[in-house]
């Protein structure tokens, strides 16, 4: 997107990012577009008018918006295969309502604030946590599935569980420790 706006340099035309976020499934006409540049705050007041869900990101560039939907895909498109895996696993063991059921405790509070709580104690709990991710891989396998997201999973414990017990961080306060902690593991 910011080769794209680079091309519109010369012109007196603005360009704007838009990227539709949620599922348009869900929400069909009304599903919220998030649009970015600097001329985004004039293309929000013109796509309102027209009865567009539309926000502009404050002080954005072009490619903001797009970047903030490859952002969420991280997140939620991994979230659907790991769902994927958990449901045939679900399925073959007869626990199709009873996993769903209780998931219901996920809503309990806003989605960001249960991630920011997973990162968080993640710092904490990876030693502990990598043993529940490879039983639950074991029980995928027991009935025959792969759990190939579930392995890369796995794989993210002990690889954080090794560095937890080499170099003993203390408890992250805030989900930004957590992450700078984190992300020096990832590169």
């Amino acid at each position: 997107m910011r080769e794209a706006a680079a091309l519109f340099g010369a012109c007196t035309t603005d360009f704007v990012d838009g990227a539709i976020m949620g599922s348009v499934d869900a929400g069909g006409v009304n599903s919220p577009i998030i649009l970015s540049g600097p001329a985004s705050a004039d293309a929000e007041r013109a796509l309102e008018q027209l009865g567009f869900n539309v926000r502009a990101l404050p002080n954005s560039k072009a490619g903001d918006a797009c970047g903030l939907k490859l952002l969420r895909s991280l997140l939620t498109k991994g979230m659907e295969a790991l769902a994927i895996e958990c449901f045939a696993t679900a399925e073959k063991m007869g626990l199709s309502n009873e996993v769903r059921e209780n998931l219901l405790d996920v809503n309990a509070r806003p989605f960001p604030d249960l991630m920011d709580a997973m990162v968080r104690t993640h710092v904490v709990h990876a030693p502990r946590r990598q043993y529940e991710v490879a039983a639950a891989i074991d029980q995928a396998q027991a009935f025959g599935l792969k759990a190939p997201v579930s392995e890369a999973v796995l794989e993210v414990y002990r690889k954080n569980a090794v560095r937890i017990e080499a170099e003993r961080p203390g408890v992250p306060a805030t989900v930004q420790e957590a992450l700078k902690w984190l992300s020096k593991g990832m590169d």
